[in-house]
């Protein structure tokens, strides 16, 4: 199976290699020239456009920062559907608005491609692991013929039910995640601020009932270090996530407040000239009130 992929930052490079790696004839493409080299060095084959690479793929993978990207790169002139034949598949690994998604395979079906939404979690970390967890939104029939080459990326993949569901799944998993990342940083610097070792104050709190994936991850690995750049996720990108959960609880009319007084928190790391920087970064401004520093001397 000859197997495009169509974006190669920080999760989408890990990702193709990993397909490369698994004996997958791979054809990439990205604005930027350095991961394409990268990866061609690998094995991989470059092509100039998102319709090269459809044109000599079976299966396109896209891990694209936004919706729009998404359309102009699939929809867009020179996109993926002006290049696939009729009977390819489109497997889109970003974070993506369920509405979009939709919109966009209705109109690819009407060139006889299928499209599947497939976003991950699991950082970095799991990218370059494959150890992603992966929600899928399309048919049952298209899901099992891409499960494969899912399988090569992570190592929890989910039929979570019709296109725009795997989306709805992600979408919901940031909601919990980045707004118990607010919540973890500020029980961190209460700790800090009261003269506990945050050190062992994490230990503590690892082992107990406020443990949580963002706490594990955030302060040993981000936070410890006072590590924002280069960043893993983008508070730029965090807001987005954000928007578009809060956007599809409004479409099914579900009460957010929690996520909604995330956002807030978000936009004024981001008037504060933090917008480009990691998402643990928004720690600097609890930090800076109440001022204390969460960080463990480094060796």
């Amino acid at each position: 199976m000859r197997v495009g992929f169509i974006g190669l930052g920080n999760m989408g490079k890990p990702m193709a290699s990993n397909v490369l790696k698994a004996g997958y004839e791979t054809t990439v493409h990205d604005l930027q020239p350095g991961p394409v080299a990268d990866m061609v060095s690998m094995g991989a084959e470059e092509a100039a456009s998102p319709q090269e690479v459809a044109r000599v793929s079976e299966m396109v993978f896209t891990s694209l920062p936004r919706p729009s990207d998404v359309e102009q790169v699939v929809l867009g002139e020179g996109g993926v559907v002006t290049g696939a034949a009729p009977g390819s598949l489109l497997v889109d690994m970003s974070t993506n608005s369920p509405q979009v998604i939709q919109r966009i395979a209705a109109t690819a079906a009407e060139t006889g491609i299928e499209v599947l939404d497939a976003p991950v979690t699991g950082g970095i970390r799991g990218a370059k692991k494959a150890s992603l967890s992966i929600m899928v939104g399309g048919s049952e029939k298209a899901f099992e013929h891409c499960r494969p080459v899912l399988e090569a990326m992570g190592s929890n993949v989910y039929h979570m039910g019709g296109v725009g569901m795997g989306n709805v799944a992600k979408l919901t998993n940031n909601l919990l995640s980045l707004t118990n990342s607010l919540v973890a940083m500020e029980g961190m610097v209460m700790g800090a601020k009261a003269g506990l070792d945050v050190q062992k104050l994490w230990n503590v709190i690892h082992t107990g009932s406020g443990n949580s994936f963002i706490f594990e991850n955030f302060f040993p690995y981000i936070i410890f270090k006072g590590r924002w750049e280069p960043p893993t996720f983008p508070i730029d990108l965090v807001l987005k996530d954000l928007g578009l959960a809060v956007e599809e609880a409004e479409r099914a009319g579900a009460p957010v407040p929690m996520a909604r007084l995330a956002i807030e928190r978000f936009k004024e790391a981001v008037a504060c000239g933090l917008g480009s920087k990691d998402v643990g970064a928004a720690i600097t401004m609890l930090e800076k009130v109440a001022g204390v520093e969460v960080r463990v001397p480094q060796p």
